[in-house]
């Protein structure tokens, strides 16, 4: 029935976009307004000599709490020999941390295996979508970490870490550590 049809898209379009708007509003909330600001981009983000932490997808939950630990375990890092934890973006998590954090972007998500293939990036986060299944086999060429954090995006050869809010900090030390050990 085109007409049930119509009133059904129409309904789906003023849910989406009413949600969209209140998910951006929370976000800039808890997380604070994103500013237009100067960073560094591309491959050349990643530090040689640093635990390289590339993070990917679209919860800005789950990269708030990453970099958030990244700098509660930069002493674990110099332990490991490190300079320190240099967390990147990539894809649109990439792009919140960047214009709330000033983190430089690595690239987006169709760079994402270039990315790994450097040889450089310790351990690789992913969330919801954008990611493409290869990407773990890819990541096990170059003894680089590929973190699944949910369940809709487990991927063989990944490492898996349930990221649930209301663990939010224990799962994002755990998964700092992991990028530590990688290095």
């Amino acid at each position: 029935d085109p007409v049930n049809l119509l009133l059904a898209t129409l309904r789906m379009g003023i849910a989406d976009g009413t949600g969209l708007c209140m998910a951006t509003d929370l976000q800039d909330i808890m997380f604070g307004t994103p500013q237009v600001r100067p960073v560094q981009a591309n491959v050349g983000v990643l530090e040689a000599g640093s635990v390289n932490v590339a993070m990917h997808g679209h919860n800005p939950v789950l990269s708030e709490k990453i970099l958030e630990w990244a700098t509660r375990l930069e002493g674990a890092a110099v332990e490991a020999g490190a300079a320190r934890v240099n967390v990147v973006g990539v894809c649109c998590t990439g792009n919140e941390l960047t214009m709330r954090h000033g983190v430089p972007m690595a690239g987006h998500n169709l760079q994402s295996d270039l990315l790994l293939v450097t040889g450089a990036v310790d351990a690789m986060v992913v969330d919801v979508q954008c990611i493409w299944p290869g990407s773990a086999q890819v990541a096990s060429c170059f003894d680089t970490r590929f973190i699944t954090t949910e369940a809709n995006v487990k991927v063989t050869g990944a490492t898996h870490v349930a990221f649930e809010p209301t663990r939010a900090d224990e799962e994002a030390e755990k998964i700092v550590r992991m990028a530590i050990g990688a290095f």
